[in-house]
Order: C-alpha cells, then structure tokens, then sequence
C-alpha cells in the first residue's frame, strides 16, 4: 500500500488506522484469532507502530472495544501485554442500550457478533425478543471470547481490572497496570489522575430499567455473573 498511517493518539479506538491495514479489524463477525493475520498486514502494522516508538516512549497502546482480538495481536506483537477491563453485565447493557450505534436494534441477524448460538436464540424466543435480554446475550458472547483468546497466550501477559475497582482506587489500580505493562511512573499523569473524578455508575441500571427488564436481565446473566463475582451464588 501507500504510505503508512499513523494511529489517532486520543484516548479512543483508532478503527480507522487499523482498517487500513486490515480491513475487516473493526468490524468482523467474530474475533480475530492469529490464522487471520496476513503476511502483509503484520509487516505493515509493525512498521507503522515501530515508527511512533522512541527510547523514551517504548510502549504502543492502543484500546478496542468489542472482541478482544488478543489471537491477532499476539500474532503481530508477540511482546504484547493486554489489560482487560471488566464490567458488571448489568450496567454494560444499559450503557449499551443508551447509545445510537448498537446494532441489536436491528436484530442478531444485522448486528455484529455472528448467529446466535441455538442456547442463545431459545434463550431470546422465550424473553419475547427483549432487547435487553439480546444486549446481555452479547455481553455473554463477548465475555466468553476474552476467556477463549487469553488461554492461548501466557498468564502473565494478560492482566485484568474491575471496573468498580478503578472508581473506588484509580491510583492504585493505575499503578498495578503501569507496573504491568512495564512502563515507569509519570508525574503528569498522576496530575491527571487527581483532577479527574471517577464515579461508579453501575448500580443505574436499577434505576434506569422497569422491574419486568431488571428480572430479564438478571435470568439472563445470573450464571455469568456468579462466575465473574459480580453477585454472591448463594446456599
């Protein structure tokens, strides 16, 4: 191709710049594993990245959304480390529902995580079709995708932080990731740090969904969110 793109450097998903290279990145019907990855892409990507990287700066990070896509990563960066940040399923959905670019409105068949397993889809039927219940399936698809993709890579590659964690100790939780990642302290981002507010907003989805979503919503995950430790699995 041309000349090489360079990443958007805000604190977003830089689809654009990964599209470039590999166009079917942002967008792919399930998560891309290592077998994806072409020659050309990885000669590519790893010569664009290599160019932002300095003495001084000698970590890339970029952050996605979606599928994990560790398999392709690790194909192209075999040094890579990946933090992988969890939410309570409950206030992923209803942030979900809450912003114009999901695809669930349209229906599994139009949205972006592949056919709904048979479970999956007699699990939909029988909510009446509730987009609720579809918005959880999807946070359960995605969820089991991040377990599959970090077995195939070594454990201390891959590091894990609770959502709920970060609101209540971001300092503490940042430091961990920066120890992780390998990376040296920075004054100015402890700066940044203390003058920015971190409220947990997981409990709005109490507020935000009717009793009869709620319930919906909490047949849907009770399995998972057990697993995950978001509730207790009781006697």
């Amino acid at each position: 191709m041309g000349r090489l793109l360079a990443p958007d450097l805000r604190p977003e998903e830089a689809w654009e710049f990964w599209d470039a290279y590999d166009s079917g990145f942002s967008l792919p019907f399930r998560d891309l594993r290592a077998e994806d990855v072409r020659a050309k892409t990885r000669l590519e990507v790893r010569k664009a990245v290599g160019q932002l990287l300095t003495p001084q700066r000698h970590r890339f990070l970029a952050k996605v959304t979606g599928w994990p896509r560790i398999g392709w990563f690790d194909e192209i960066f075999d040094d890579a480390r990946f933090v992988h940040m969890v939410r309570d399923g409950r206030a992923w959905v209803n942030s979900i529902l809450g912003v114009p670019w999901w695809k669930g409105w349209q229906g599994p068949w139009n949205w972006r995580w592949g056919p709904l397993s048979a479970e999956h889809r007699n699990e939909w039927e029988a909510s009446g079709r509730s987009f609720v219940v579809l918005a959880a399936i999807e946070w359960k698809v995605l969820m089991e995708a991040t377990e599959i993709a970090r077995k195939r890579i070594s454990e201390d590659r891959f590091f894990e932080v609770r959502y709920e964690q970060l609101c209540a100790q971001p300092k503490e939780v940042l430091s961990e990731i920066l120890e992780f990642c390998e990376l040296p302290a920075s004054s100015s981002l402890e700066r940044v740090m203390g003058a920015t507010s971190f409220e947990n907003a997981n409990r709005k989805w109490t507020e935000d969904l009717t009793a009869d979503q709620q319930k919906k919503l909490q047949g849907t995950l009770q399995s998972h969110l057990v697993r995950y430790g978001f509730v207790d699995p009781g006697p």
